[in-house]
């Protein structure tokens, strides 16, 4: 892919539900990313390449599903080279690193909204340290 490309990421169908009241001491979430999915659209300077993010957990207590379009900005040229990839399914590893981390930031909001603790743990506290003792002059 072009180092010049612009990528974005745009939402168009957002969908989050607990499914879920109950209590357990720990959750699995299963992440699926169709990319694309359906068919790209090009014009001279852009690509839009639609996207479906799922995620769903197990036990089933949260379903939260994405949709939208990856818009790339480039020159004609690479545009078309990237077409041509996608059709091969061959997708550069930028595009797949920029839709997940902005799908994955927008799912775990969504997931917090509905009370659902972070699938990553959260950092441990470090060893308490005693603040630095001051000797006045």
């Amino acid at each position: 892919m072009d180092k010049r490309a612009n990528i974005r990421v745009v939402l168009s169908y957002i969908h989050a539900e607990r499914l879920s009241e109950i209590k357990v001491p720990q959750i699995q979430f299963q992440i699926q990313i169709t990319l694309p999915s359906g068919e790209t659209q090009i014009s001279k300077q852009e690509l839009r390449i639609p996207y479906v993010f799922n995620l769903s957990s197990t036990p089933p207590i949260l379903n939260v599903t994405l949709k939208g379009v990856v818009i790339v900005s480039g020159d004609e040229k690479g545009l078309e080279d990237l077409k041509k990839k996608l059709k091969e399914r061959k997708i550069p590893k930028e595009l797949i690193q920029a839709t997940t981390q902005y799908t994955m930031f927008e799912a775990m909001l969504l997931a917090r909204e509905l009370g659902i603790p972070p699938p990553m743990p959260l950092p441990a506290p470090g060893p308490q340290r005693k603040p630095p003792s001051v000797t006045p002059i």
